[in-house]
């Protein structure tokens, strides 16, 4: 059990009273933590400082552009932080593109907090690998404590029920979480928007009757480790990609452009030799091989063989098993059987140490 630290009440009396240091400073002058300060006091009987003006004034009015601003980033990678014991919340915003920042933020220069937008760089656990970023974050204010209890219920993000899309505040979400993804089962593209930290009945009741236009539907993302519940983020088709593109504009600085790029067919289509692999295939030619000569996917290949029904399993090297193991002790090395029989050395090895004959 750890010893209660008991401060100088006339010492205590003279930082915190008479010269008005804050409880943090005091906490700092005798080298405790603040809980140690707060304690002190109470069993003393000295009254806590009242609260500044400047704790409970509203110094951030947002006009309705930085709200839509402000919206958009929170349904992307923005925050709005309130610490456990603080008044006020403060809004955060942080990306690999210092462009998307400035962008993102440059409507909230006038509430930002010393330093502006930094650049730091770390090493991720995961990769082992060296990342850099780019950080921007406010001062506390009552403007963005109202903000905070709108989108978050116990310290975590919802969806206000009385949000409302616009193109301004979908922009601003793309650049942040959405992408165009490859679809290979149909050969084409859709936009994805990760909403995973979202509840799907949130995504399904709020968000989707407003992207309805856009053929927008809701689709699994993988599990979350934690809770073990799947999470689902958004996709929009590729024949509303376009009309989705319109609505928002275009990309309005360059590090992003990428993600505005789309197009009709990413993927080449082999339709005009499908009868060239037909004739191949039956002639003997294994469907990797016929890839490799096509430049194609030995998926692609394989797909269209089995949609003509002339694809058939390969059972294997068994039927050779015997005739393998007679010309191995026969004195032929297994590399060189291999090499009669067109198939990896390693195979035949396999094989042979199986039977305990190498």
């Amino acid at each position: 059990m750890s010893k209660r630290i008991i401060l100088d009440k006339n010492e205590l009396h003279q930082k915190y009273v008479v010269e008005k240091l804050s409880q943090a400073k005091t906490a700092k002058y005798f080298n405790c933590s603040i809980d140690t300060v707060v304690r002190n006091l109470k069993d003393y009987g000295i009254k806590a400082h009242k609260q500044g003006a400047w704790c409970v004034s509203n110094r951030v009015e947002l006009s309705e552009y930085q709200r839509n601003k402000l919206c958009g980033a929170l349904l992307g990678d923005g925050s709005l932080i309130k610490c456990k014991n603080g008044i006020n919340a403060q809004f955060t915003y942080v990306s690999k593109s210092k462009q998307h920042v400035e962008f993102v933020c440059k409507d909230f220069m006038e509430y930002s907090y010393k330093e502006g937008i930094k650049k730091y760089e770390y090493i991720d656990k995961r990769t082992k690998k060296q990342y850099l970023r780019y950080t921007f974050r406010t001062i506390t204010d009552q403007g963005f404590t109202a903000e905070y209890y709108r989108w978050y219920k116990n310290g975590i993000k919802h969806i206000p029920e009385d949000l409302i899309l616009n193109p301004l505040i979908c922009l601003i979400w793309y650049i942040g979480d959405g992408s165009i993804c490859n679809s290979f089962k149909n050969n084409s593209q859709c936009i994805k928007i990760a909403t995973n930290c979202f509840d799907k009945n949130e995504q399904e009741r709020i968000l989707l009757p407003q992207l309805s236009d856009f053929g927008a539907r809701l689709c699994k993302a993988g599990k979350n480790k934690s809770t073990n519940k799947y999470q689902y983020a958004i996709y929009i088709p590729k024949k509303k990609m376009e009309q989705f593109f319109e609505f928002i504009g275009e990309c309005p600085f360059p590090d992003y452009k990428y993600k505005w790029d789309y197009k009709e067919k990413f993927y080449p289509s082999y339709e005009d030799y499908y009868e060239e692999w037909k004739k191949l295939y039956l002639n003997g030619m294994g469907y990797t091989h016929i890839a490799r000569l096509y430049g194609a996917d030995n998926t692609t290949v394989l797909k269209y063989l089995r949609k003509v029904g002339i694809y058939k399993r390969f059972e294997g090297y068994k039927q050779f098993y015997k005739e393998w193991e007679d010309m191995f002790i026969s004195g032929m090395k297994y590399y060189d059987i291999a090499k009669k029989y067109n198939c990896c050395s390693q195979t035949v090895l396999h094989h042979l140490r199986q039977v305990n004959l190498f």
